[in-house]
């Protein structure tokens, strides 16, 4: 279940979203960095709204329940890095017991990608909701 967005323009989304559907990626790009601050901010959490097919979780696992482990294969720009951002904070806010590991290559790629990059866990939350990131001690 995903967490719901903050309160937005639904008019505005439903607009956006109706002509960004019929964009070629190109344009898509183009539109992206030509909106306003207030417009990108909508877009930027707005994730339920924009998420693209291959970006949500799988359905439940052949004994119904919820998958514990996902793994995202995709290419450069397939939106990997947003999509687990957004499933962690999922399943961050909806279970605070919940134990969760970050698996990268190396340690600072977890860290300046899946943490603090421009789609990481630290991105994808709302100030009042951000998780306590202390580098200096890894956690």
């Amino acid at each position: 279940m995903m967490t719901p967005s903050p309160e937005t323009s639904t008019s505005f989304e439903s607009r956006f979203y109706k002509k960004w559907t019929r964009l070629s990626p190109l344009k898509r790009k183009i539109l992206l960095t030509n909106l306003s601050p207030d417009h990108a901010e909508l877009v930027d959490r707005s994730w339920d709204v924009f998420v693209q097919p291959h970006q949500q979780p799988p359905p439940a696992a052949s004994n119904g329940e919820p998958w514990t482990t996902w793994l995202i294969l995709g290419g450069r720009g397939a939106g990997k890095t947003r999509a687990g951002a957004e499933w962690v904070r999922s399943l961050a806010l909806n279970d605070p017991q919940a134990r969760i590991a970050l698996i990268a290559e190396t340690e600072h790629e977890a860290r300046e990608v899946m943490v603090e990059g421009v789609s990481g866990l630290l991105a994808v939350h709302r100030t009042d909701e951000r998780p306590l990131w202390i580098p200096s001690r890894r956690r």
